[in-house]
C-alpha cells in the first residue's frame, strides 16, 4: 500500500532497514510486451538492429521472428520491482552488473520479476543512507528465466516512527570485533587504533571495581571528550538497570553522545523490554545500543527482547553460567544451548549476533578455535577482551579466500545448471549460502559510494 514519508511523497518501497539479506520479493505486476514497445524502444535510443525492427530479416534468423530489445527487457525487469522495493525509499541507482539474458524475449511474452537482497551495508559517506546490492530475476510464461541482473542501490533510511529513528535497529554495520578496554584505565584509549577493531567498549561495569565507578566514569568520558579513539564505532558500557550506577552512567553516555565522542552504549544484562526503551528514550535519537544477554532470564526470552532490534546483540556466557550456578569448562557444552539460542534469536530478529568472550586473553590457539566454532554457530564477530585477540577475529568472522573462489565456482555452474562442483552437489542451498560468502566479502559493493 502506497504511504507517504512527509504527507507528500508516495512511498510503497522498502527503507535501508528493511532490506534483510536473504528477503525475496516477488513482485505482484507482469507485463505483456508488445510489438509496439519493442520497435519503440529500439528506435527511440537509435539501434539500427534489424532482429528488432525489420520481421522479414528476423525470419532468416535461427529465431524466425523479432526479438525485443533486450535493453528493454532490462529496463521492464527494473520497472517492475520499483513499487514493492524502491518507491519513494532509493536516493539514487548506483550501478548494474552481471547483467545476463539466459534466454529470448519475443512480444507476445508476459514477464514476471522477484528481487532477492543479495547485500546491504551502511553508506561510509552518507550517514542517512545504505548501499543494497539487489538481484533481479525474470521469467517468461513458460517459466523461462530470460533476465538476471545485479542493481546496486543507495536506500534512504526511514524517517522518525513513534519517537524514534527505525534505523536504530540496523544501522550499526555488523562488527567483527568488539575490543573492551576498562573504563578506569583511560591511558590504553590512544593505543587500542593500533589493533583496528571494528568497535571499542569502554567498560564501567566488570572492569571497574564497586568503590572506583564514579571515578571511573568521570575519567573515561573526560578521556573520551579530549580524544575520540581510532575504531569503527566507540561505546560505552553502563552499568545494568537496577543498579546504583546506572542511571548516572547513562546520563553521562547521554552527553557523550551529543558531543560526539560516543557513537552509543552496551547495555548488558538486558532481560526486558522496558529496560531497552528507557535506554533509548534517555539517548539522543540515533545513539547506537549493543545489548548483551548474559542472564538466564535473558536467554530464556532472547526471541522477545531481540524483536525490539537493538543494533547488535552479544551472548555473554561467564554471566550466564554463573547466574545457573553452573561451572565452566574448556569444552563449552555447558553453554552451548544458550550460545546457539541467542544467535538464532537474533538472527530471526535481524539483530547482528557477536560471540562470547574467552578470557584467557593469551591463548591465541584457544580464541581462535572458539571464535571458528562460533561462526559456525552463525555469530557475525567476538567479544575480543584483548588486542591480541581482534587480528583473529578479523580472520576468521571474513571469508577465506579460498571460500571466496569456491562461491564464485557454485554460482558460476549454477548459472551453467551444472550440479556438482568440486564432487559436491549444488542446489538452491548452496546458492543461497554462496551468495551469503560474497555478500561478506564486499562483492559487488566496492567503490560504489
Amino acid at each position: 500500500m502506497t504511504r507517504t514519508d512527509d504527507g507528500t511523497r508516495p512511498v510503497s518501497g522498502r527503507w535501508f532497514e528493511e532490506m534483510e539479506v536473504g528477503t525475496v520479493v516477488h513482485h505482484a505486476t507482469r507485463r505483456t510486451v508488445t510489438e509496439t514497445d519493442n520497435v519503440l524502444f529500439t528506435t527511440m535510443t537509435m539501434n539500427p538492429a534489424p532482429l528488432h525492427l525489420d520481421a522479414d530479416y528476423a525470419a532468416g534468423t535461427e529465431f524466425g521472428r523479432p526479438l525485443v530489445n533486450s535493453m528493454f527487457t532490462l529496463a521492464l525487469v527494473v520497472g517492475l520491482s520499483v513499487p514493492e522495493l524502491t518507491l519513494g525509499t532509493i536516493v539514487a541507482q548506483l550501478g548494474l552488473e552481471e547483467v545476463s539474458f539466459p534466454a529470448p524475449v519475443f512480444p507476445g511474452d508476459t514477464i514476471r520479476v522477484e528481487t532477492e537482497v543479495v547485500s546491504a551495508r551502511p553508506s561510509r559517506s552518507r550517514p542517512d543512507a545504505g548501499v543494497v546490492v539487489f538481484e533481479h530475476r525474470a521469467r517468461n510464461q513458460r517459466d523461462e528465466l530470460v533476465c538476471r541482473a545485479r542493481r546496486t542501490g543507495l536506500m534512504h533510511r526511514g524517517p522518525s516512527r513513534t519517537g524514534r529513528d527505525v534505523s536504530a535497529g540496523t544501522s550499526m554495520a555488523p562488527p567483527r570485533s568488539l575490543l573492551f578496554v576498562p573504563g578506569g584505565r583511560p591511558d590504553l584509549l590512544p593505543k587500542v587504533g593500533r589493533a583496528h577493531p571494528d568497535a571499542v567498549v569502554v567498560d564501567l561495569e566488570d572492569a571497574v571495581a564497586p568503590e572506583a565507578k564514579e571515578t571511573a566514569r568521570q575519567t573515561a568520558i573526560e578521556a573520551l571528550l579530549a580524544a575520540r579513539p581510532e575504531a569503527g564505532a566507540v561505546l560505552l558500557r553502563v552499568n545494568p538497570p537496577g543498579t546504583a550506577w546506572h542511571d548516572a552512567d547513562l546520563a553521562a553516555a547521554a552527553r557523550a553522545c551529543a558531543s560526539a565522542a560516543i557513537d552509543g552504549i552496551v547495555l548488558p544484562k538486558y532481560e526486558r523490554v522496558a529496560q531497552l526503551a528507557a535506554v533509548r528514550v534517555a539517548l539522543p535519537e540515533g545513539a547506537r545500543i549493543v545489548a548483551g544477554l548474559e542472564t538466564a532470564l535473558g536467554v530464556a526470552d532472547a526471541r522477545t527482547l531481540l524483536a525490539e532490534r537493538p543494533d547488535a546483540a552479544y551472548f555473554g556466557a561467564e554471566d550466564y553460567v554463573a547466574d545457573l550456578g553452573g561451572r565452566r569448562t574448556a569444552a563449552g557444552t555447558e553453554v552451548l544451548y544458550a550460545r546457539s539460542a541467542v544467535c538464532l534469536a537474533a538472527h530471526l530478529s535481524g539483530v547482528p549476533a557477536l560471540d562470547q568472550a574467552v578470557v584467557a586473553v593469551h591463548e591465541r590457539e584457544a580464541f581462535r578455535a572458539d571464535a571458528e566454532q562460533g561462526r559456525c554457530i552463525g555469530y557475525r564477530g567476538k567479544i575480543c577482551l584483548h588486542p591480541l585477540q581482534v587480528e583473529i577475529a578479523h580472520t576468521v568472522f571474513a571469508p577465506s579466500p579460498a571460500e571466496v573462489e569456491h562461491a564464485r565456482a557454485v554460482l558460476s555452474a549454477a548459472e551453467r545448471g551444472v550440479g556438482v562442483v568440486d564432487g559436491r552437489m549444488v542446489d538452491a542451498v548452496h546458492v543461497t549460502m554462496a551468495r551469503g560468502v560474497l555478500a561478506a566479502a564486499g562483492e559487488g559493493t566496492r567503490g560504489l559510494d
